[in-house]
């Protein structure tokens, strides 16, 4: 599902809501609270795209709406990858240069000079695009033959749907979020986009009620389960270029 939203009205959101000191990628602050809240999620997806990769290896990986940097940081710092990072929104950008010393490009992917790589990740991006055909074939044009994309987008049949009423829901909110994919839609769509999707499944960003080193045991289990049941917040895709 798409909305028929005009590209300037997108744009025009970063220089508010994306802005916003408090706005959840960077509202944590620090280093510690941030590697709480998605160090065991960031570990995670690059473990699994690196088996699902294997025996290549990738060499280079840039990620498309990198937040406050911190898959990043974890890809260079503890995967060897030379990871770089597309942040259009300022804050977010000095942010992550600031606190984890990565390489982040502030501008939009159509913007960004680089090209070739092994890995392009994008989390909770494509739901904000609003041409997802040509974001997609800009990915698919920067990836290296046979590279991977990474990608994952709000699952709009997710434990939360399911508990809330559909206005209560905000996966369809223009000119904030304007596509929808379910979990068949977007690997059909990948796939029509010139990529083989290779593992895929749902998973949780964070789960808000259960924060901070000490609840991590609880917070894998609740993941893991949701994991289980197709129920995690988000669909997680890794798909090769064709």
């Amino acid at each position: 599902m798409m909305a028929d939203v005009e590209p300037s009205d997108v744009e025009k959101l970063f220089a508010g809501l994306y802005e916003h000191s408090e706005y959840y990628t960077i509202k944590s602050g620090s280093a510690e609270q941030i590697e709480a809240e998605w160090g065991d999620r960031w570990r995670y997806v690059l473990a699994k795209t690196l088996a699902v990769m294997a025996p290549k290896k990738p060499r280079t990986m840039l990620d498309v709406g990198s937040g406050n940097g911190y898959l990043v940081h974890i890809a260079g710092s503890e995967f060897g990858i030379e990871a770089t990072g597309v942040e259009p929104a300022a804050s977010p950008a000095k942010f992550a240069r600031e606190t984890f010393g990565v390489a982040i490009d502030n501008c939009f992917l159509h913007d960004h000079k680089g090209s070739g790589y092994s890995i392009i990740t994008t989390f909770n991006v494509i739901e904000h695009t609003y041409d997802p055909d040509a974001f997609l074939k800009d990915i698919h044009d920067r990836l290296e033959p046979g590279g991977y994309l990474v990608i994952a987008t709000s699952n709009p049949r997710d434990l939360r749907s399911r508990l809330r009423k559909p206005q209560e829901c905000s996966f369809l909110t223009p000119p904030h979020n304007i596509n929808l994919f379910t979990r068949k839609g977007l690997l059909t769509y990948l796939e029509n986009s010139g990529f083989v999707p290779e593992y895929h499944e749902t998973i949780s960003t964070f789960l808000r009620c259960i924060r901070g080193p000490g609840s991590r045991p609880l917070k894998r289990m609740i993941s893991w389960t949701l994991k289980a049941l197709g129920l995690g917040g988000d669909v997680f895709v890794i798909a090769r270029k064709a």
